[in-house]
């Protein structure tokens, strides 16, 4: 069987907060820290094969996405690239977590291979996506 073409995951950065501590947090004062400036960011991924964009998912959304067994690679990209690869085996569920963290310029994509006990109590806190969910 030919190898299908390798999704790509794109973080977008759709919005940020930039704001002193202690107007975002609760009685921040009581915390004996001193007050500074902390950003906060918002994005969504889009996961696209090729031309077609499988789903568009926000934070806290999660999509399950059904293929043929073989070798399926995921990679997300900012200013750097993370990839994972994965060997589908027929009737088994995979998760793949997207998160975030620090660059220098924008954040950077993280993906990784998480077990189902870690997947799924954040996934009870997520939305199920329909495919093409924008």
């Amino acid at each position: 069987m030919p190898e299908a073409s390798p999704f790509e995951v794109y973080a977008v950065r759709y919005g940020s907060l930039r704001a002193p501590k202690s107007e975002l947090f609760l009685r921040h004062s009581s915390y004996g820290e001193p007050d500074a400036e902390v950003e906060m960011a918002y994005w969504f991924w889009v996961l696209r094969r090729g031309d077609e964009t499988i789903v568009t998912v926000k934070s806290h959304g999660y999509f399950p996405y059904l293929t043929d067994p073989g070798t399926v690679t995921l990679s997300a990209t900012t200013e750097t690239t993370d990839s994972v690869t994965l060997d589908v085996k027929p009737s088994q569920i995979y998760f793949v977590k997207a998160g975030m963290k620090v660059g220098v310029w924008v954040n950077r994509p993280t993906l990784a291979v998480v077990s189902a006990n870690e997947a799924d109590p954040e996934l009870a806190h997520c939305k199920l996506l329909p495919a093409g969910a924008q």
